[in-house]
């Protein structure tokens, strides 16, 4: 059967065994893997995951021994009788013809309690107590108990075992210098601090055989002063892979770092870059992480050579079905996690189980089951908020005839706009505010209902500041706001555009996004002013790249629309001979003969204002309507393009557009005119 993703849902040759497709499912730590008794509700909750088509399974982190806790009488697997009671959890995902993996995690100085260590006695900036120096006999101890828990992970029956080696947990603190301050063997020259995890993964290697999985979970960006040097993490993932690792896992940040990487104004695969980065390096498998939350980012991910394998974990709180829904083209009607952390990173910091704001069942499969009920009946719903949506669904899926009703033409009640409204407005990051509110204009616009949602949400986008950000993270939010009479708003925005700072380097690529922007020209009396628009004129003819250039010159025209000041066509003669002396995208040829037009109607008025003798020198285009009429949209359609001309100082294009457009270009200013006539 065909499918949208076949990237996603292709399966992944591990040698000794295949996973069904390219999905992980991250660890996660949800409270339920610190009491056995809590076993059975884990096994349900991984059983569903499995169930609904993940491919490979990854627990929430277990400590190989006490020193290695997250926190006191945190989950452990260190002796046989743990390893007899987490049998139930492997079992009940291979009946769901899953695999799953168990994450070893030692938490170094980030432990929660007065028996922690690490490599040296640094205590952690968000834990209160400090952590004893391991001496030469602790760090071997540490290793022997990761090699034991992969052992006993085997013998109850898991696929393989995830070495938790990111996050600033034990492993990578003694990468660092940061927190390794050792003059041993394990301190001192990266060759020395990297023998730690080497050593690790080479042993559980030689302990549990060849035929068990074995992540590494690598940290390719510490994100914090004084991390691994790019090179050092190369430099580490090879022998990693010498070590006998089977996968390689991406880790991004310390959880003290200060940058974020999984909210939600952390752009989606933000960090698909690194492992991309990486396979160039090695030869294993590379699974790459954070803030991948569609079917659609994974594909594209997966279908660009960025990675192997792609991994979820919050996304899976939200949905269980995600795989397939995806499998089955129904990628639309996944449950989309929408990063708010409330349900799940929160609980597990309070010391609750963790559950998901947009999915109450999760991690809760055992305790709200829906059952078929004994007799069907016709049941009416009244109110079609969030409460009575729920309702009437859990109803429906019980087996019972329901019908719903509203006084309002459209679902979901107003509790259901203040939940959006409130949430945007709880967010301290404004981009996080502007993307929220992205996300409801976008849903609105799929269900018809732009105006009541434009009405809510514009008092709270007009406060935002204008953001270079805001560009990529939330172009409708940015619409949104400039759809004002009000003239205040748009000078800030104009202002921002004229900030030079939007167009160096690589940054000039904001013009491409900037048609919401460049629409308020007409609001800002920019006729009486063309002077305002020659830094982006600048800015543009300054890129080097051709094709580059002509894309943003391409975008600016059409951010600008019908509503181009003539004078303005003046000014961008110069930029426009320069971009059409080399390739240009087609799209650009064709923008420039729609608009002949209005160039001659601007060459008349110049006409009309110059003297005899320099009207009689200057180029009027209607001398175009010989050759015939301009070529239009409709002759071209929708999906046809001119070919662009080669790279020479001669035009390739047919006699009849070639001419027209060495005619626009005269007619618009000394720039086009040298053009013109060379």
């Amino acid at each position: 059967m065909s499918t949208p993703y076949p990237h996603l849902l292709a399966p992944l040759d591990l040698g000794f065994t295949t996973l069904r497709n390219r999905v992980l499912m991250g660890s996660m730590h949800t409270g339920l893997e610190d009491r056995n008794r809590h076993f059975p509700r884990l096994a349900a909750y991984f059983a569903e995951r499995a169930r609904g088509g993940v491919g490979l399974i990854v627990t929430g982190g277990f400590a190989p021994n006490i020193a290695g806790w997250v926190s006191p009488l945190a989950g452990e697997l260190s002796t046989r009788r743990a390893a007899r009671a987490h049998r139930i959890i492997p079992q009940a995902v291979h009946d769901e013809g899953g695999k799953i993996a168990l994450q070893i995690l030692h938490a170094g100085r980030y432990g929660y309690h007065p028996f922690n260590v690490a490599p040296s006695r640094v205590k952690s900036p968000i834990t209160p107590f400090a952590p004893s120096a391991l001496t030469a006999d602790g760090v071997e101890r540490q290793i022997r108990a990761f090699v034991r828990c992969a052992e006993l992970a085997r013998e109850a029956g898991y696929d393989g075992v995830e070495v938790m080696g990111s996050e600033g947990y034990l492993i990578n603190q003694f990468l660092v210098t940061h927190t390794n301050q050792r003059q041993d063997d394990w301190g001192g020259p990266y060759e020395n601090r990297m023998r730690f995890p080497v050593e690790i993964v080479r042993r559980v290697r030689a302990a549990v055989g060849p035929d068990f999985i074995i992540i590494y979970r690598l940290s390719m960006l510490d994100l914090i002063p004084d991390g691994q040097t790019w090179d050092e993490v190369v430099m580490l993932a090879k022998a990693i892979e010498a070590a006998g690792a089977t996968l390689i896992n991406t880790g991004i940040g310390w959880h003290e770092a200060r940058v974020p990487t999984i909210v939600t104004s952390v752009p989606r695969a933000a960090f698909a870059w690194v492992t991309q980065k990486m396979k160039a390096e090695v030869t294993l498998p590379l699974c790459t992480t954070n803030r991948i939350n569609t079917p659609e980012v994974a594909e594209q991910i997966l279908a660009d050579g960025m990675a192997d394998m792609v991994s979820m974990a919050r996304p899976f709180l939200a949905d269980a079905q995600f795989v397939n829904k995806a499998a089955a083209g129904q990628g639309n009607r996944i449950n989309t996690c929408i990063a708010c952390n409330q349900a799940c990173l929160d609980h597990s910091f309070q010391l609750k189980t963790a559950s998901c704001l947009v999915n109450p069942y999760a991690c809760h499969e055992t305790l709200m089951v829906k059952t078929p009920a004994r007799r069907a009946k016709r049941i009416a719903v009244v109110g079609a908020g969030p409460a009575g949506l729920a309702c009437a669904t859990t109803l429906a899926e019980r087996g019972h005839a329901v019908t719903l009703y509203d006084g309002a033409d459209e679902i979901g009640g107003p509790v259901a706009r203040a939940l959006l409204y409130h949430f945007a407005l709880s967010q301290t990051v404004p981009t996080a505010q502007a993307e929220i509110i992205d996300k409801a204009l976008k849903i609105a616009v799929g269900e018809g209902r732009y105006g009541a949602a434009a009405r809510v949400f514009h008092p709270l986008v007009s406060k935002i500041p204008p953001s270079a950000d805001l560009l990529w993270f939330a172009p409708d939010a940015v619409r949104l706001m400039l759809s004002t009479d009000d003239p205040t708003g748009a000078e800030a925005w104009f202002k921002l555009l004229q900030a030079s700072a939007l167009f160096q380097d690589d940054s000039r690529d904001l013009l491409v996004r900037m048609t919401p922007l460049v629409r308020l020209v007409g609001t800002m009396g920019l006729e009486n002013e063309p002077r305002d628009l020659s830094v982006w004129w600048r800015s543009i003819a300054g890129e080097k790249d051709a094709a580059r250039r002509a894309a943003l010159l391409y975008a600016l025209l059409d951010g600008l629309g019908e509503d181009v000041p003539l004078d303005a066509w003046q000014a961008m003669g110069p930029v426009i001979g320069h971009a059409t002396a080399e390739t240009v995208h087609p799209a650009l040829w064709f923008r420039l003969l729609s608009v002949t037009d209005k160039v001659a109607a601007w060459t008349a008025e110049r006409e009309a204002r110059e003297t005899a003798a320099e009207s009689s020198a200057a180029l009027d285009v209607a001398q175009v309507a010989p050759m015939g009429e301009p070529v239009r949209e409709a002759q071209l359609g929708t999906t046809d393009v001119l070919p662009a001309p080669a790279v020479a100082d001669e035009t390739v294009l047919p006699p009849h557009r070639g001419e027209v457009i060495l005619m626009v270009l005269a007619a618009i200013g000394d720039g086009g005119t040298a053009r013109a006539q060379a």
